[in-house]
């Protein structure tokens, strides 16, 4: 929903394995969210890896250079970055970025790159407790969810 508050007419989305739930599920969740918004060109990409997302990137730059690119997580984003540079891009100037992290990669540059936030502290502390209940006989199945936090940096 970020990048919808935004004036972005070209989005390119690059997502990690496919196979995973976790990318599943943020994938479809951008996806409905862009339903709304059929004048947005969304494009999906996937990456196992920060090679192959620069690997990506840099096809998708020689194409069509995206207003933004959304990165599902630090190692993609090291992909993406890595391209820009090669590129001589710079961003907010030539292109937006936004991320999913947990802060670390992120807060290395400058500008900061915005994030939206992801605690593998948390969440390692709620399975932790579920665990916990589970070992004590309580072995009810359970989606764990932590809140996502938007931390804007200055590359949107």
């Amino acid at each position: 929903e970020l990048i919808l508050q935004h004036p972005y007419q070209s989005v390119l989305a690059i997502f990690g394995n496919p196979q995973l739930s976790i990318t599943k599920k943020r994938e479809a969740a951008l996806q409905k969210a862009f339903q709304t918004h059929p004048n947005i060109r969304l494009l999906v990409e996937h990456a196992h890896n920060s090679e192959e997302a620069r690997t990506i990137s840099h096809k998708m730059l020689n194409k069509h250079l995206p207003d933004i690119i959304f990165c599902m997580s630090d190692e993609i984003l090291i992909g993406v970055l890595k391209t820009i540079q090669e590129k001589g891009l710079r961003y907010p100037d030539n292109i937006a970025l936004l991320t999913i992290s947990n802060g670390t990669i992120p807060k290395l540059f400058h500008p900061q790159i915005t994030y939206i936030e992801t605690s593998g502290e948390k969440l390692g502390r709620l399975s932790f407790a579920h665990m916990l209940n589970c070992i004590n006989g309580n072995s009810d199945a359970k989606e764990l969810l932590v809140d996502a936090v938007l931390v804007e940096g200055g590359s949107l």
